[in-house]
């Protein structure tokens, strides 16, 4: 009981004897067994942490946050990369949950059909990334894409530019938000032109956002502003 408690709560064993016990798992090559921990407490002390992709810096930094809030707690974060894909994200979860995770952090609201129908048999704590929910059963933590779109399209018609360009790639469900959000500030302005607007499904890189940019210039050289999709 007392090694046990020198691996799990060391705070709660005296410095001297968890000195021996770590000596003596060393000498002997012991490591925790975590699969059978997760039978004798039924908790696998996981996080499975689900994002569409490691090469945009917002989700690393997403991810970054997630560990120095759970590590402090005793949690591993599973980090599993969808690749905006609706049926990435299905065979992922369907993996990670045979690892019995403690909890479940999604991006987005935009899942499948099967998706939703296995979120609603989860017993776990289950919270939606970057987007924001008027469901009282779902939890989630974000802001409106359609406002934040808005918000950034009001103010460069208040900074007095009229010809605003929306450039946008990959074209996944908080983008498009972005983008409604962008079309419905230049119509109550008055001054929403489609010619204005550059939409690809390609991935978005900043190579590609060099391109389309070009691509802009030409499509309408006379626009003063441009709102990209990101950065």
């Amino acid at each position: 009981m007392t090694v046990s408690r020198a691996f799990k709560t060391p705070d709660r064993v005296a410095d001297s004897l968890r000195e021996r016990i770590q000596a003596a798992a060393r000498d002997l090559g012991y490591l925790p067994n975590r699969a059978a921990s997760q039978l004798a407490s039924a908790r696998s002390m996981t996080i499975a942490v689900l994002i569409p992709s490691l090469t945009n810096t917002v989700f690393i930094d997403t991810v970054a946050g997630i560990h120095q809030v759970m590590h402090p707690e005793g949690y591993q974060i599973l980090i599993g990369v969808t690749g905006y894909s609706g049926d990435g994200e299905e065979r992922l979860l369907e993996t990670y949950l045979e690892y019995n995770p403690d909890g479940l952090l999604l991006t987005g609201l935009g899942h499948s059909a099967a998706t939703w129908t296995r979120l609603r048999g989860l017993s776990i704590p289950t919270v939606h990334m970057m987007e924001l929910s008027d469901r009282p059963d779902i939890y989630a933590v974000g802001l409106s894409q359609i406002e934040g779109g808005q918000a950034i399209t009001r103010r460069l018609i208040e900074r007095g530019y009229r010809r605003i360009g929306f450039v946008a790639a990959q074209l996944d469900e908080r983008t498009i938000r972005r983008g409604e959000g962008y079309r419905r500030a230049m119509q109550d302005a008055g001054l929403y032109d489609a010619n204005l607007e550059l939409l690809s499904p390609e991935p978005s890189s900043i190579g590609f956002g060099a391109e389309l940019l070009d691509r802009m210039l030409v499509q309408a050289p006379d626009c003063d502003a441009l709102f990209f999709c990101n950065d």
